[in-house]
């Protein structure tokens, strides 16, 4: 039993049959070497209407993805913003 999905990326589309037991990171590889992309360096994500997948180590039939669905391939952002520390000394030791 094969599913029809189709990834949009930049207003084109790659239409592509999957089983229930493809992964979604099958997808983004598929649908990244399709588009030309570079998806060895950054890292891509699905999105649905109403989901984002970014554990793409999914398969499709627990994605819950309807048959003939539209997912949109977008970069990853969240994981290249660098974190913010901030620390401030506070005086706690007590002096009478």
């Amino acid at each position: 039993m094969s599913i029809p999905v189709n990834v949009i990326h930049n207003f084109q589309t790659f239409k592509l049959k999957v089983t229930p037991s493809t992964l979604l990171s099958e997808i983004v590889n598929d649908s990244c070497s399709h588009f030309k992309l570079d998806h060895e360096n950054s890292s891509y994500i699905l999105k649905s209407q109403s989901k984002t997948f970014k554990d793409l180590s999914l398969p499709v039939k627990f994605a819950n993805l309807p048959q003939g669905c539209k997912l949109e391939l977008t970069k990853d952002d969240t994981q290249k913003k660098p974190l913010r520390a901030q620390s401030s000394a506070f005086n706690t030791s007590r002096s009478k």
